[in-house]
């Protein structure tokens, strides 16, 4: 994502003819390990019985108040910086957001006091796909559940 916003800041009518096809190429790709992250990590961090909820949540804050609030953010961002500076933000902000989510999720698994067996530590979160884990294992949630049951000897 990153390096699609560093090639969308420098953009200009010089290169345009040049960059314009290479970040097109690079939309889809990068939408999708973003989409498909974000659906991993959600379905991760939700018990079974909350996941087609927590996956609506997702899509509705996602595609909903992402795009509205985005397009009012961003858009007078533009009109008052121009697109190097709102594309300039962006590389922070995104950058910023995947420190945050690494953070966040390092101190989910100290708060457990334990490691679940499915930790995304260690792991590209945009490769941690459903085939990666065994037929039947729980997401994040139900792994930490299992981890305090007393019956599973792991105590």
């Amino acid at each position: 994502m990153v390096p699609r916003l560093a090639l969308h800041m420098m953009v200009n009518e010089s290169n345009f003819g040049l960059l314009t096809p290479l970040i097109s190429v690079l939309h889809g790709p990068i939408f999708a390990g973003v989409h498909v992250t974000h659906v991993e990590l959600v379905q991760l961090l939700s018990s079974s019985e909350l996941q087609a909820t927590s996956q609506s949540l997702l899509h509705s804050s996602y595609f909903i108040l992402g795009g509205s609030i985005g397009n009012v953010l961003w858009g007078n961002l533009y009109e008052g910086h121009g697109a190097s500076g709102v594309y300039g933000l962006g590389m922070f902000v995104v950058a910023a957001n995947a420190a945050f989510l690494m953070l966040a999720l390092r101190v989910l698994e100290i708060f457990a006091g334990k490691r679940a067996p499915y930790s995304p530590r260690g792991l590209s979160l945009a490769t941690t796909t459903p085939a990666t884990k065994p037929p039947g294992a729980p997401g994040y949630a139900g792994a930490l559940r299992e981890l305090d049951n007393p019956k599973n000897g792991t105590v």
